[in-house]
């Protein structure tokens, strides 16, 4: 039996993602809530258990991931395994803190894509952060990016995110191939769909697609599929990837 249950809900970006949650699986704002506390109730019990050690919670959650595709219809198993693997994404696969830069490179090129001066000063500073915290990887993501051919400068505005490491629970997250999708795309067609839409060569299937970045109403959707299938490409040693949503640029360095 249902029970109403009125909360306030103070924190901004949780309301947003929660908005656009329901935006992009066309349901209400409260399915969309009841979606999600359902989701993490079971991580909230787990969590009380505080004596269960970091490899038994790892064993149980990939247990449950693997269960629910045993299990589940094709629909509730890409919709739920996207939420137990977003889940580690934000907990075991990036780091909590995202750096910003501002930085402005010589732009010599014509046109106003990524250009060889700017990639080189984006290169130098991810090294630094790399090494200072010891991470696998970097995903550096313009939200603001000019280009004033007359004085021959790039850039703007840019969040980094850090990356820990790239599998967890056998699982395999494959920054190597991120794509991006327009907001709108994905609120009409669903991700898959959209994805499809767009006509990008792909190594093979994946698990699913998770939503990693949003900005200037385009999202960044990162694949994820089991480490035993993996395609060889996703062993290419790139240590950065440079996103530029105004000219829908993936850079892999």
């Amino acid at each position: 039996m249902s029970k109403k249950t009125t909360f306030i809900q103070k924190n901004e970006l949780t309301k947003k993602s929660l908005k656009e949650w329901s935006l992009v699986k066309k349901c209400s704002y409260s399915e969309s809530i009841n979606f999600w506390l359902d989701v993490v109730s079971p991580l909230i019990m787990e969590a009380n258990f505080h004596h269960q050690t970091a490899v038994e919670i790892e064993r149980n959650t990939v247990l449950a991931l693997k269960e629910i595709i045993k299990n589940s219809s094709l629909e509730e198993e890409i919709t739920r395994a996207e939420v137990i693997l977003q889940t580690i994404w934000d907990e075991n696969i990036r780091r909590k803190e995202e750096i910003l830069d501002d930085n402005i490179y010589l732009h010599k090129l014509k046109g106003n894509i990524i250009g060889k001066y700017e990639m080189e000063g984006i290169e130098c500073k991810a090294k630094e952060i790399i090494e200072k915290f010891g991470a696998e990887r970097l995903i550096w993501i313009y939200t603001d990016r000019r280009v004033n051919h007359k004085r021959l400068k790039a850039g703007g505005i840019s969040n980094l995110i850090i990356i820990k490491k790239l599998n967890y629970g056998g699982y395999y997250f494959d920054i190597n191939h991120v794509i991006i999708l327009s907001l709108i795309e994905i609120s009409m067609h669903g991700a898959d769909k959209a994805i499809k839409k767009k006509g990008v060569v792909l190594p093979h299937s994946y698990t699913c697609w998770i939503p990693i970045y949003h900005t200037n109403n385009m999202v960044v959707m990162l694949p994820v599929i089991e480490e035993s299938m993996k395609h060889k490409s996703c062993n290419e040693k790139s240590v950065l990837t440079v996103i530029n949503p105004f000219n829908e640029e993936v850079k892999n360095v």
